[in-house]
């Protein structure tokens, strides 16, 4: 083998990839957005009633600009998890595909 085929050997195992490698990125993103999830979720608990003044203009301003805020946040939360959940399966679908090209590709040497 000359030193040109054995260099490109060698940058060839590099591209080879790890389905593993894959699957544990989609379990760490699966993980991610369910605790992306029971924050929003519990964000939505957070000063449930006015406790800053019932009656009184300020208190009740304050109260309503909080919840507005911490809903806002929750929806937040809640959507970024269902984005991450969406990476999750696009980090098994690319272990799947590259595996299979892997294979398809020792399968024609």
């Amino acid at each position: 083998m000359s030193p040109a085929e054995d260099e490109g050997e060698r940058a060839m195992a590099w591209l080879v990839s790890d389905e593993a490698v894959w699957q544990y990125r989609a379990q760490v993103a699966r993980e991610a957005a369910d605790e992306l999830g029971d924050l929003g979720e519990a964000l939505t608990k957070v000063v449930l009633r006015n406790t800053f003044g019932s009656g009184c203009l300020e208190g009740e301003s304050l109260y309503g600009l909080l919840r507005m805020c911490l809903e806002q946040a929750a929806v937040g939360l809640l959507v970024e998890a269902k984005d991450v959940r969406g990476l999750a399966r696009s980090c098994e679908a690319a272990g799947q595909q590259i595996s299979l090209a892997d294979e398809c590709g020792c399968a024609s040497e």
